[in-house]
């Protein structure tokens, strides 16, 4: 009984200050921010635009950099150097895989960068992506097949 006293007059306590919260003082204004240029935004002056977000520049050593332009600023590798993210082959840019096929559903794997997506559809409601990917599985499993 006591408890239930004390947590009601805690909470009455807590709701009455909730309400009269101090009002601050207007904010100031920030100052305005001067434009970035290309100097102060990552890329070097010199820098040339090659596609939308990528640009290329030489440093005064003579190697030529690529700069990329992120969410999070500009990324720069050599021109030359291999990226390490794969080329996506669809248009898309999602690659789904068939693993699994029973007389009425199919069973895909898609990797993310959390690991493998894995799922299982009916035959009659597959998307176009799915069925593509079907498609390219029965024709791989019937090849060995006709070797004999």
């Amino acid at each position: 009984m006591t408890s239930k006293l004390l947590l009601a007059a805690s909470l009455s306590l807590f709701s009455l200050l909730a309400q009269k919260a101090p009002q601050s003082a207007p904010a100031a204004k920030p100052a305005a921010k001067p434009a970035a240029t290309k100097a102060t935004s990552g890329l070097p002056a010199n820098a040339e635009k090659v596609g939308d977000g990528v640009f290329r520049a030489k440093d005064s050593a003579g190697k030529v950099w690529i700069y990329t332009q992120t969410p999070f600023g500009y990324s720069r590798k050599e021109e030359g150097a291999a990226s390490p993210i794969p080329a996506r082959s669809t248009a898309t840019g999602v690659i789904i895989r068939a693993v699994e096929v029973t007389k009425d559903s199919a069973r895909f794997e898609r990797d993310t960068p959390f690991g493998k997506a894995v799922w299982t559809k009916p035959l009659d409601q597959l998307e176009d992506q799915e069925k593509t990917a079907l498609e390219s599985f029965q024709k791989s499993a019937q090849q060995p097949g006709e070797k004999k």
